[in-house]
């Protein structure tokens, strides 16, 4: 540039190298054509008088990628070369391998200064490390050492596997390194054949032949071949510009060979970059054509032809036109595809469509299927019960039988733990056994209503009952809530839930239109129709949409497509959702069915047990020689008298008309023994105590009668 006045630079070889020309002819602006430095990191970006006549090393990311995914790898390590070349692909590999979830927990880095023992070190700590899928970014000078020393230390065999990029893949010639590389995969730039190629490659091998008969001739590598190219788009481009020699513009004029700050600019630099930017040909290589200042990946990057025209087969199926209809043009007697899975493919642009076909585990093993672009799977189809609310029986459907049963029990269980407690105290428990037992039922069956008259007068009592009014509160508040719910939520229960009791019946049928659906299931098995409909799930979406319910959906993209064809649809009801309740349940309740049982049988062995050891000694004294029977007999007596100690209790509860004194005479005590009665003289009452033990009174005893009461 300052010497000779150069217009243009080819070069240089490595990426390291040219980041500093790319900033000398940024300054003078001479372009810097370069078909071999290709690493991410250099781009016309950084400067517009870079060309890159070669393809960036992240054109090869997504190739390299599709290998890994499609041997199904699911961890690799990149081994590269600490250089600018090999550190620039890393982030785009990393990136690459997360998309298709392949991890890489660790990445060699090999620096060009490393001698064998280092590498071999390396590699003994990745053989260490149980890694065995390797992607090499290297250089032939260092990748072909590298190899060489993996083959020595066992990695070469069978359980590992390696891909190199196109640095080795282009330059290595297989010749040599059959042995070190057996097994090795690569991927490289497509060269498409041509005439022009086989023409060239002839003649360099008669003019090396000729010219050096002594050396072994080696095929024509891809940067060869890029290098060819190069010199062409450059010597063509001088040609259409009309590039004659002149100097720069403000030539340096120090003597010092490293003074960039005194170089001037081209002259013809800015014309013969857009020269060279806009010229065309077909090269030994492919088709040169740079976009964006760099060459255009070949195909599946952007080509202007597609090696081949893919033919995309569609099925077709008779009914259900709103997937896939096929119509047939008179004009031209062509096909004319319409319906959902032709639009979802002109949205998204697949390389193939199948059409709508479900995804099962047999399909699989013959073809590959992309994404699923609606449900899939296969469904149930039935027709629904009447409605249970038409049942007269419906208001026992809340609770289970199970929880009836147990509810009842408790019930009557309650109530024989209250008249333990209170029959010996309150005389509302007392009286003839038929009285007794219809005021125990009475009391604990009026709890639910909580219309229960009769007052308690144990401690013991209320707090069984406390504990049990509020498990029946819980019980009495969710049977409402659920027989609610039933009479008034709509429900739909299946006719058969069973696939097991269709097979027996022998109901399958083939329909395949809507309209044979609805029928067959319309007049049932009865008149030659069906159980069921099983068919894949999005035509039974298809068929609720037109044959019995519409809902709203809302306006994502593929939503539209789906109401653009199939109009609106419902979603199929499981069967989960679909049965009736069966009711509240046992297990539902059982945590205070158990509560309020200990509290009851607490009460009740308390209060047993105080009976007992109060009255035990005195049933063992009348009769030391009595049996244990007649001891419980005689226990039993006892605990049918009435307590005389809880009278005052009862006062305010069984009183009758108050008088101003009472004066009792007392029968014999050994007389109210013998009739079992209790008797009670109150001094100071106001109240007369009525026994209610019996009807008739011993001869001798008897009552006071009061006098009358003084009017005022």
């Amino acid at each position: 540039m300052k010497n000779e006045q150069v217009h243009a630079i080819i070069g240089p070889q490595t990426s390291s190298q040219a980041k500093f020309v790319i900033e000398l002819g940024g300054k003078a602006e001479v372009p810097i054509v370069s078909f071999s430095a290709t690493s991410p990191t250099l781009s016309a970006t950084q400067s517009k008088y870079f060309v890159r006549t070669a393809q960036d090393d992240s054109s090869q990311v997504k190739a390299i990628a599709s290998i890994v995914q499609a041997y199904g790898w699911r961890e690799i390590v990149p081994i590269y070369e600490d250089t600018e070349y090999g550190n620039g692909l890393v982030p785009f590999l990393l990136e690459a391998f997360q998309e298709i979830d392949t991890r890489v927990p660790y990445g060699s880095r090999i620096p060009l200064d490393f001698n064998d023992n280092q590498i071999t070190r390396e590699l003994n700590k990745l053989k260490a490390m149980q890694k065995s899928i390797f992607l090499v970014h290297m250089t032939a000078f260092l990748g072909s050492r590298l190899f060489l020393l993996a083959k020595d230390a066992g990695m070469m065999s069978e359980g590992y596997a390696w891909i190199v990029t196109d640095g080795l893949s282009a330059l290595l010639d297989p010749v040599g390194y059959e042995d070190s590389m057996q097994g090795v995969l690569g991927v490289r730039p497509h060269i498409p054949a041509s005439k022009k190629l086989e023409s060239f490659k002839s003649r360099w091998r008669k003019n090396f032949i000729t010219s050096k008969p002594q050396i072994k001739i080696n095929e024509l590598n891809l940067f060869g071949l890029w290098a060819y190219d190069t010199v062409w788009a450059i010597a063509m481009a001088v040609e259409k510009a009309g590039i004659v020699h002149s100097g720069y513009v403000k030539p340096n004029t120090s003597e010092s060979t490293v003074d960039i700050a005194g170089l001037g600019k081209s002259e013809m630099g800015p014309r013969l970059l857009r020269s060279i930017l806009s010229t065309r040909f077909q090269g030994l290589s492919g088709d040169f054509h740079l976009a964006g200042g760099e060459m255009e990946p070949i195909w599946p990057g952007d080509p202007t032809q597609q090696p081949k025209r893919l033919r995309i087969g569609v099925p077709l199926k008779t009914g259900f036109n709103e997937f896939i209809k096929v119509e047939w043009n008179p004009e031209d007697d062509k096909p004319v595809v319409s319906g959902f899975t032709p639009d979802v493919f002109r949205s998204v642009i697949f390389d193939a469509v199948v059409g709508d076909v479900t995804i099962i585990a047999n399909r699989s093993s013959y073809v590959d299927f992309t994404l699923p672009y609606s449900e899939s799977g296969i469904r149930m189809l039935v027709l629904t019960k009447r409605d249970e609310r038409d049942n007269m029986w419906i208001f026992l459907k809340p609770l289970s039988l199970e929880l009836w049963l147990t509810t009842g029990i408790a019930f009557i269980f309650t109530g024989l733990v209250v008249w333990v407690l209170e029959h010996r105290e309150n005389k509302e428990f007392r009286g003839k056994p038929v009285q007794q037992l219809g005021t125990t039922l009475w009391f604990s069956f009026s709890t639910l209503f909580f219309a229960h008259r009769e007052k308690v007068v144990n401690n013991w009592t209320r707090f069984v009952l406390i504990i049990w009014i509020f498990v029946v509160l819980i019980i009495s508040q969710s049977y409402t809530a659920s027989l609610a719910s039933m009479l008034t939520v709509k429900r739909l229960q299946p006719t058969f839930v069973d696939v097991k009791e269709i097979r027996k019946e022998c109901l399958l049928k083939e329909y395949d239109t809507p309209e044979e659906y609805h029928h067959a299931l319309s007049i049932g098995i009865r008149k030659g129709g069906v159980a069921a409909i099983f068919d894949e799930i999005p035509y039974v979406k298809l068929f609720l949409a037109k044959a019995i319910l519409k809902v709203t959906q809302d306006k994502h993209k593929m939503e539209e497509i789906e109401r653009r064809n199939f109009g609106r649809e419902t979603t199929c009801l499981d069967q989960a959702s679909m049965e009736t309740s069966g009711g509240l349940g046992l297990p539902s309740f059982g945590g205070l069915f158990i509560i309020t049982g200990v509290a009851s049988m607490s009460a009740l062995l308390i209060y047993v047990t105080k009976f007992l050891y109060i009255h035990w000694p005195a049933s063992t004294t009348m009769d030391q020689e009595s049996s244990f029977h007649m001891r419980i007999l005689e226990l039993a007596k006892r605990f049918d008298r009435e307590d005389p100690s809880a009278h005052h209790l009862n006062r305010a509860g069984s009183s009758v008309h108050p008088v101003p004194s009472v004066e009792t005479v007392g029968a014999s005590p050994d007389i109210d023994d013998a009739h079992g009665h209790s008797r009670t003289s109150i001094e100071g009452s106001g109240d007369i105590i009525v026994d209610q033990d019996h009807d008739n009174h011993a001869p001798g005893s008897g009552a006071a009668n009061p006098e009358p009461p003084h009017t005022p």
